[in-house]
């Protein structure tokens, strides 16, 4: 599974979609690279870089553009991994990382700093939840680590469960999505 980026040159703004483009497609190629990373995203969440990328492309776009497109659970996603193997602080660590040299490498100015910020936050409310807060959740419940499928069709509970954990965690500083 490999990514394509151009090589980093002078160090340009992070300033739209094409700038976003080559973050995420430089910074998957680090991650993909990387022998505690990689097979979290080929051999655990299997993931298919062709859907994958434009979907991360999306949310980077929404969180430093406010442009509208992505739509998904990040938290979920990531729960579901979680529950086929757990990460480590490690995980989080090095993905922020790679995140935050691929940014330096690339980019500077207000989006810039704004994406390194983000990815701070990201890191860091991720692995609290995933490794602090959700299991302490479900050691309370008596509930086994293993969610809901994310491919299921929607059931009698599952607008409670969307419902349950949009309210679980929240991103200070980033826009709400109403529905």
């Amino acid at each position: 599974m490999a990514v394509s980026a151009p090589p980093p040159g002078p160090r340009r703004r992070l300033a739209d979609a094409a700038a976003v483009s080559e973050l995420v497609r430089a910074f998957y190629a680090r991650l993909l690279d990387d022998p505690l990373m990689a097979p979290v995203f080929v051999d655990v969440a299997g993931v298919d870089l062709s859907h994958h990328l434009p979907r991360i492309e999306a949310f980077w776009r929404r969180m430093l553009f406010r442009e509208p497109g992505y739509r998904r659970h990040m938290i979920a996603h990531h729960e579901r991994v979680q529950d086929l193997q757990p990460l480590t602080r490690a995980h989080f660590q090095r993905w922020q990382a790679h995140f935050l040299f691929t940014l330096d490498e690339r980019f500077h100015g207000p989006e810039a700093e704004r994406a390194a910020r983000l990815a701070r936050r990201i890191a860091a409310h991720m692995a609290h939840w995933l490794l602090e807060e959700r299991p302490r959740r479900l050691a309370a419940a008596g509930a086994e680590a293993v969610g809901p499928s994310l491919d299921a069709a929607p059931g009698p509970d599952s607008s409670r469960i969307r419902a349950r954990s949009r309210e679980s965690v929240s991103y200070p500083g980033w826009p709400v999505r109403s529905r």
